[in-house]
């Protein structure tokens, strides 16, 4: 490597330390100081390009800059509690909704394969997994909400409601046995992507929202139902009552796996509902629908 360019990583590293940028952000953050100081500017894939990545992945923890999942869903099959990751995809890609499925042996997808009802439940959690991932990238995550007296309101909701979902995979997933925090948690998803839908389709505001509806998922459905309405909202008005009191959460309850899988399923169904009233990532026309011959 030429020594300008290390000596410059080097220093560049240590600000970079000093300003907490994570380490998989560094390597695109150096590309563009490197380009703004020097008035250049730096093609991906290019030699410059690839010597910088090199050198922030031999200086930085092992795995810190594999990209990773756009989005972590679940899939009840077996028993198990499978993880189903979406990839990291731009432009005109195709995606195997069984590659996502990297934990499972190819044995039992060849058994869910054959087994048809199952098998059409799976691409239908596989699209609405898909539509949220890159949904709730579009948004930003919030960053990129309409703008209205309650946009703040919306993005705090949005952001933490995404954090929730992600926070009920891990229940699910990350040890042998789904801790049934994950009801509890998929509920606060639930409750949170319907007032963030509220908040920019309706009037919510941060001060109506605790006196209006509390943690009333029925009247909060009801009334996104009352401000859009729509076949999505009234399918979801329909199983709001799989999740218990939330005072519940005070009684350390054990749910039986179905009822976990169906909570997880209407907090994802809830989140893909709120990302599809704000973009055009709606692929259930194209994935599910008999192709004719």
């Amino acid at each position: 490597m030429d020594p300008q360019l290390e000596n410059w990583l080097k220093e560049i590293n240590r600000q970079f330390s000093n300003e907490e940028i994570p380490y998989i952000k560094r390597p695109f953050e150096a590309i563009s100081r490197w380009s703004t100081e020097r008035n250049a500017s730096i093609t991906i894939p290019s030699p410059l390009a690839d010597a910088i990545f090199s050198w922030f992945e031999k200086h930085s923890p092992d795995g810190a800059h594999a990209i990773g999942a756009m989005f972590t869903s679940v899939f009840y099959y077996d028993a198990y509690f499978w993880k189903l990751e979406v990839p990291v995809a731009y432009g005109s890609v195709q995606l195997n909704a069984l590659n996502a499925l990297q934990q499972m042996p190819e044995s039992v997808k060849t058994q869910l394969q054959s087994d048809h009802s199952m098998m059409w439940q799976f691409i239908a959690l596989w699209v609405d997994s898909m539509d949220y991932a890159y949904g709730i990238d579009d948004i930003g995550y919030g960053a990129r909400l309409p703008s209205g007296d309650n946009r703040t309101f919306a993005l705090q909701l949005t952001s933490s409601a995404h954090r929730e979902l992600a926070a009920t995979t891990r229940l699910l997933t990350d040890s042998r046995a789904p801790n049934s925090k994950a009801l509890e948690s998929a509920r606060m998803t639930t409750e949170m992507f319907l007032k963030a839908y509220l908040a920019i389709h309706g009037s919510l505001s941060s001060k109506e929202a605790p006196k209006g509806f509390g943690h009333n998922l029925e009247r909060l459905v009801s009334e996104c139902q009352r401000v859009r309405g729509g076949p999505d909202l009234d399918d979801l008005a329909m199983h709001m009552k799989i999740f218990p009191p939330v005072g519940s959460r005070y009684e350390g309850i054990e749910y039986e796996n179905h009822r976990l899988w169906s909570g997880f399923a209407v907090a994802l169904r809830t989140g893909v509902t709120f990302t599809r009233s704000l973009t055009d990532r709606d692929n259930r026309a194209q994935m599910l629908c008999p192709k004719r011959s």
